[in-house]
């Protein structure tokens, strides 16, 4: 072997090992690999040229005489092998992100769930640190649900919260992220709004709801919320923010319902 050339020594013991004839030879073609040599064969050659800078004159021959050895029934096979291998790893991607999909937004409402809620308060909030921006929290409350469900049933109930979930996404912001917190509260985000500002959003679309109340058995269900807004301060968690957002809520609860308050 040229001196030049210095495969490390398990490096011999491999490529032997992956480059021994086949068990079952091709019996119209007895010396030719087939697909599973052949694949081996590839793959010894990639981790050649990954551990080589030069393979050298002195292995040019074996590989030219390997490469002659190349059963030509077995390229379809190995394409073929590797089309499948891509559409299922494109499969795989597309069930993963269906997945995390799912995994991210509440099933009744389509809206975010808490776990999605988090994740886009973390995104939001190291968004305006780093661009010395503003984000507002918004939580709201639907008044009287509990009176709701008993009075209608709970099929009314799940209705009335779907509506609700519609008519937000028509009246906010593109910007703005939503999510059902639980049961019938809600978490608006806000990017870019100062405290005012989020307070109008919110008090528009409580003016939606009452021209637009949900519609059940041939009769509109009354509907209002109430909500507290805060803006995030510097370094302050999803906890944090969500208690001051949830005390303003109650205050607007305390002073008659169906308002919207900022802390």
């Amino acid at each position: 072997m040229n001196p030049q050339v210095r495969l490390a020594p398990h490096l011999h013991t491999d490529m032997a090992r992956r480059l021994r004839p086949p068990a079952t030879p091709n019996m119209a073609n007895p010396g030719a690999l087939d697909a599973g040599s052949a694949g081996m064969l590839l793959d010894a050659l990639r981790r050649l040229a990954l551990n080589q800078r030069d393979v050298g004159a002195a292995i040019l021959p074996a590989l030219q005489d390997l490469v002659a050895r190349l059963d030509p029934q077995a390229m379809p096979t190995l394409a073929q092998r590797a089309h499948a291998a891509e559409e299922e790893a494109r499969a795989l991607r597309q069930a993963l992100g269906n997945l995390a999909h799912g995994v991210r937004r509440d099933e009744l409402t389509g809206l975010l769930n808490r776990k999605g809620l988090v994740d886009a308060f973390d995104a939001e909030s190291a968004r305006a640190a780093r661009d010395d921006g503003m984000l507002c929290v918004a939580l709201l409350d639907l008044d009287d649900f509990k009176r709701l469900n008993d009075h209608h049933g709970h099929l009314a109930g799940d209705h009335a919260l779907q509506h609700f979930a519609t008519l937000a996404r028509d009246h906010l912001r593109p910007q703005d992220a939503m999510g059902r917190f639980g049961g019938e509260e809600f978490i608006v985000l806000l990017p870019g709004a100062s405290p005012a500002e989020a307070v109008t959003i919110i008090e528009r679309l409580q003016a939606a709801l009452a021209t637009r109340a949900p519609h059940w058995q041939a009769r509109d269900i009354p509907l209002s919320f109430s909500a507290g807004v805060i803006r995030v301060q510097a370094h302050e968690s999803w906890h944090q923010a969500i208690t001051r957002a949830d005390g303003a809520m109650y205050v607007a609860k305390r002073a008659g319902k169906a308002r919207c308050l900022a802390a």
